[in-house]
């Protein structure tokens, strides 16, 4: 669908037709909120009258092509709005066309002219001009499929090494089914690079938050925190910095004497800094020289991130906590020897709606010109809305020249600067949606850009991204049509005897008819006894950007276990690509329901819970939350209730005391087939 929004204009269209032989009083306007409409439906634009109402007044209306092309991207429109006598507000209709195209937001220019009993206002708040914004509702191809990389748990760092491998850790252990424990090299599509080995002999199982940098020897330094399991369960951290010669072995001259480890930064005399929230400063060879004491404003009581400037001096933002607002730093610079810049100076704040919440700055990136780039949870900066984003003067003023239109819904949890100076900016939205935005140098999104929920991990030479996943990004949207099964929802589940519908989505192009085969093929789950074997040809229409795969569950009275088969995408037409996403799977499970017999609602108070009909020996959870985010990819953390269903069909149990939920659920969870 495509949304539209309407922004005020500047003076660059310059006013029209003033017409100044009638009350000042009797004005018309654009009111200037912003306006929404669907696909292929219409825009409709409010225009409104203020002053004397008891007149008869008309005036004209007209869209100018922006770079929104008439006939194209929408329906050219004018005429004549006459306001009745009382009547204050009309209104027009611009209808959207989809073209079917990967082109970003287009603009349309709307004027008011020619009044007749009234004039046109002249104030930007009631503008005579207003821009409507067509937002692409086509979804650009970012991904490049010829990067695919296997990996069995979470990257939180790369590094693109100059021959285009790349250089990973995070809190994993296998790379390609190989141990890697927690760091790994790869191949330029994204394959194991096997003779990059660090062997697991560093007693690393994996590392959280890393940070790496290479040497212009090929050496490679890995920060952070090295993760071990407990021999009674759980898990510890201690800090870490090694090097590595570029084929992964230690490199046993770099012999660190403290467990210390966080982000990582040479310095020009050959000694490294190393941040944990502490400032440390390492010899060449890693033993530790000097704990740098910062003098840290009153009100930044707990550094979170850390930059540094190419003069040496470096740059701390974290949370601030002083009752007086006129005192939240959130952001200090510090010479090199740890000692407060006075001369740099930055306030944040919320607004008088979250006045309640603390402000922070949780992520700083240098410019190549001294001008530094902030994010975090704020909404004032030096007494100027910002949200969450801002640009900052080399001596901490606000650059009022850079205005990011950020999600108002959440915070930045990482970004980069391209060579280019655009800025890259992810936010945390909650799984699976945390939206990766670009922005120009005057901090307008950049509407070509469109990748989903991702966090920059690395840039390439050639502009490519480095994301979470890992997954490798083109740095502008590819002219091409991709097919794919709906991300972050590979798993669908049918009881014995039923449906299943997985959905495909198009990307890309959408203007031409386009087609994608599938075909199911056996896991656990056999074809013939658990499904229906199916294969088949989804056609897209023009413009038609998703489609179903069903197939039938054959009643299996037999079936105690889950089984899987899997759906497999593959041949699409028209010089189109199948996406990272190609297969989904689904799960069989028996037959089985949830009733409640009996509940009393009171803390403390009997419940009575029936499964029917039941499976034998198939053994369950239940759980009761306080509201129904009941998902799979996402544990809930206010679980008020949990017990096993063990070889029973039923269960009686008191609920806790204490519970203040005024509503509960409940509901079963198979644990598994018992012997």
């Amino acid at each position: 669908m495509n949304t539209l929004r309407t922004i005020l204009l500047d003076a660059a269209f310059g006013l029209l037709a003033i017409h100044t032989s009638f009350a000042a009083s009797n004005t018309v306007y654009f009111p200037g909120p912003v306006w929404f409409a669907d696909d292929e439906s219409s825009a409709v634009i409010t225009v409104q009258r203020s002053g004397d109402t008891n007149s008869i007044v008309s005036v004209d209306y007209s869209t100018v092509d922006g770079t929104a092309k008439a006939g194209i991207d929408y329906v050219a429109t004018s005429g004549t709005l006459t306001f009745a006598l009382a009547e204050s507000s009309k209104t027009f209709s611009i209808t959207v066309l989809d073209n079917g195209r990967v082109d970003g937001n287009r603009t349309v220019a709307l004027r008011l002219s020619n009044p007749l009993g009234a004039i046109l206002s002249a104030d930007s708040v009631r503008p005579p001009l207003a821009t409507l914004t067509i937002l692409d509702n086509e979804s650009p191809v970012m991904v490049d499929t010829s990067f695919r990389a296997s990996i069995d748990g979470f990257v939180a760092a790369a590094l693109v090494q100059a021959d285009g491998r790349i250089i990973v850790a995070g809190r994993f252990s296998k790379v390609d089914g190989i141990n890697r424990c927690g760091i790994a090299r790869l191949k330029a599509d994204g394959s194991l690079d096997e003779s990059f080995d660090a062997r697991c002999t560093l007693r690393i199982e994996r590392i959280r938050e890393p940070s790496l940098h290479i040497q212009a020897d090929g050496k490679i330094l890995v920060s952070g925190i090295r993760i071990e399991t407990l021999p009674g369960g759980g898990e510890a951290g201690y800090g870490l910095t090694v090097r590595l010669h570029p084929n992964g072995t230690v490199d046993d001259s770099f012999k660190p004497d403290r467990e210390i480890g966080g982000q990582i930064f040479p310095q020009p005399d050959g000694t490294w800094i190393v941040f944990d929230g502490n400032v440390y400063r390492l010899n060449p060879d890693g033993t530790w020289k000097a704990t740098i004491g910062l003098e840290l404003p009153d009100c930044l009581n707990r550094p979170l991130c850390f930059a540094q400037q190419a003069d040496g001096k470096f740059l701390i933002g974290g949370e601030t906590s002083c009752p007086d607002v006129t005192k939240r730093t959130g952001i200090a610079r510090f010479h090199a020897d740890g000692l407060l810049d006075t001369t740099f100076q930055t306030m944040i704040g919320m607004s008088a709606d979250w006045h309640s919440q603390l402000p922070d700055v949780r992520m700083i990136f240098v410019q190549s010109n001294g001008q530094i780039i902030i994010g975090g949870q704020f909404q004032m900066v030096n007494g100027v809305p910002r949200n969450m984003v801002a640009r900052l003067n080399s001596d901490g003023s606000l650059d009022p020249s850079f205005n990011a239109e950020t999600p108002r819904c959440c915070y930045p949890i990482g970004g980069a600067l391209q060579a280019d100076g655009k800025v890259l900016m992810s936010f945390y939205l909650g799984f699976p949606a945390s939206p990766l935005q670009r922005y120009h140098v005057d901090g307008s999104t950049d509407s070509t850009f469109s990748s989903g929920g991702f966090r920059v991990l690395a840039l390439q030479p050639d502009g490519k991204l480095i994301v979470d996943g890992p997954i490798r990004l083109f740095a502008e949207p590819q002219n091409v049509t991709l097919f794919e099964f709906e991300p972050y929802v590979p798993v669908a589940v049918a009881a014995s005897g039923r449906t299943v519908e997985i959905q495909v989505r198009r990307l890309g192009e959408t203007i031409n008819p386009a087609t994608v085969d599938f075909a199911t093929h056996d896991g656990t789950a056999r074809a013939g006894m658990d499904y229906v074997a199916t294969s088949g040809t989804l056609t897209f229409a023009p413009l038609e950007t998703r489609k179903s795969v069903v197939v039938s569950m054959l009643e299996n009275r037999d079936l105690r276990t889950e089984n899987s088969f899997s759906v497999l995408l593959k041949k699409p037409s028209g010089g189109g690509i199948v996406g990272l996403q190609d297969g989904a799977t689904a799960t069989v499970i028996p037959q089985q329901t949830l009733t409640i017999e009996s509940v009393n609602f009171a803390p403390g108070g009997t419940i009575r819970l029936t499964l029917s009909p039941t499976v034998p020996r198939i053994s369950y959870r239940v759980q009761g939350l306080s509201d129904a985010r009941f998902t799979f990819y996402q544990t809930p953390a206010d679980y008020f209730y949990q017990d096993k269903i063990a070889m029973s069909d039923s269960l009686e149990f008191e609920e806790p005391a204490g519970i203040r939920y005024p509503r509960r659920f409940y509901r079963a969870i198979r644990l598994g087939y018992q012997r």
